[in-house]
């Protein structure tokens, strides 16, 4: 038999919120993706008003991406909603991606240029993983820091991959660039997806553990 204690503040976790970001994602993607190509295709007003667009909507859409897949984990506290922490986010979400859109107007070679949208991609995204858990009392600092691995190393893997296939010079061989697009962005949502699924049950685990240690501590 589980001690009432333990059973109280077991953690849950729902695929369903995962899967959601997973969407979002996917749709994220395919706007930066179609972004790049507008910014750097396009004469200059162009270029600024797909820029300014693309920013707003491609940095709210990755934002709520972010916190949406918070929803799926269900902790024995209460998680803490501050506006100004979801108002930073959303402004560095919006700031973060018209960085990587700005990088298509930049000249040299391509493959320097998608490795540095690539670069800036993944740390954006990183760094709304961390501030999402921190600020919303998900996760304590040091520790959504130290989860980093996992979720890094996939994000940056889609990145290359994803910002490959859309903007690289030798995947025009591969067909359109919507079908391109589109298979990049089922690929980078697949994988954000499953990075966002792996934190959340390595924090559930790591909850439960620590809910079942005090709980055996505090049994007569």
């Amino acid at each position: 038999n589980r001690n009432p204690m333990e059973t109280n503040l077991t953690p849950s976790l729902s695929w369903l919120a995962p899967l959601f970001s997973a969407v979002v994602s996917v749709l994220f993607f395919a706007l930066l993706g179609h972004g790049l190509r507008k910014v750097r295709g396009t004469n200059a007003v162009s270029a600024i008003s797909w820029w300014a667009a693309a920013s707003v909507a491609g940095g709210s859409g990755l934002w709520a991406a972010q916190f949406m897949a918070l929803g799926g984990l269900g902790l024995p506290w209460d998680m803490h909603y501050s506006p100004a922490a979801l108002g930073i986010a959303w402004g560095a979400a919006i700031v973060g991606v018209g960085a990587v859109l700005g990088t298509a107007r930049l000249p040299g070679r391509g493959s320097v240029r998608m490795g540095l949208q690539a670069l800036l991609l993944a740390g954006l995204w990183l760094g709304l993983f961390v501030l999402a858990r921190h600020s919303l009392g998900v996760q304590p600092l040091g520790d959504a820091l130290a989860s980093l691995w996992t979720p890094g190393s996939l994000i940056v893997m889609a990145s290359v991959l994803g910002l490959g296939l859309v903007c690289a010079a030798r995947a025009l061989s591969l067909g359109r660039f919507s079908s391109r697009q589109w298979l990049a962005a089922g690929m980078f949502g697949l994988v954000a997806g499953m990075a966002q699924d792996l934190a959340l049950s390595g924090r559930k685990a790591g909850v439960d553990r620590a809910v079942r240690g005090a709980a055996r501590v505090g049994t007569p």
